[in-house]
């Protein structure tokens, strides 16, 4: 059977339609500066050609993005690096929940929480982070278009690309919420630290990994 969606590059002509679906994706999770900053950051991400897009008759009905390390130093050292050494030491688990608490009091809502994860990457300092390896960033279907497959053909597209690249780890900070994180459980990543609250709608935010 034809899939009925086709999966590539992001072209120009295609911006304005991945900025509606990102308006509607992230409105919940997102303050109003919070959604700006995702646009700006779709904006950058695209300008580095790693924007992908799924279409049917050439309209976006999803989008997925991704970067390697190289590409931003902050993402790197500031929400890679740094949790993957949170998931490490549990003696910061009192510290770190003081600041999901300053968190939770900000936005007014969600539970405080710091759940750790028994797996190869938090039980030894052996992996770290390398330029090459990929973090995955957004990802939005249109909710009449969703169960149908596209969001985890997104993800495995962006996979591929970072197996191509020769990264060897794949990254992901994600909204916990829903079936987000069910996705990438789906395709083998570990959960490496689930913080909470992380974003303004009181969901917890889950860090997970893929040793390619």
């Amino acid at each position: 059977m034809t899939t009925p969606y086709i999966i590539g590059a992001c072209r120009e002509h295609q911006l304005d339609a991945v900025r509606s679906l990102a308006r509607v994706g992230f409105h919940v999770g997102f303050t109003e500066k919070g959604l700006q900053g995702v646009l700006k950051d779709l904006e950058e991400i695209q300008a580095r050609g790693h924007l992908l897009v799924a279409t049917m008759e050439d309209t976006p009905v999803g989008f997925a993005g991704y970067d390697f390390l190289r590409d931003d130093l902050e993402t790197k050292e500031d929400y890679i690096q740094r949790q993957l050494d949170y998931s490490r030491h549990r003696d910061q688990k009192e510290w770190l929940r003081e600041e999901r608490r300053e968190i939770q009091e900000m936005y007014g809502c969600g539970e405080v929480l710091v759940e750790y994860f028994e797996n190869p990457f938090t039980v030894t300092e052996d992996i770290n982070t390398r330029d090459e390896d990929m973090v995955l960033t957004h990802l939005v279907i249109n909710p009449l278009f969703q169960r149908k497959g596209i969001g985890q053909a997104l993800t495995e597209a962006r996979i591929n690309i970072a197996r191509e690249e020769h990264a060897s780890v794949v990254y992901v900070n994600c909204w916990d919420r829903g079936s987000i994180s069910r996705l990438y459980e789906k395709l083998k990543f570990h959960s490496i630290i689930r913080l909470g609250p992380g974003y303004c709608d009181g969901s917890p935010l889950r860090m997970l990994g893929l040793s390619l």
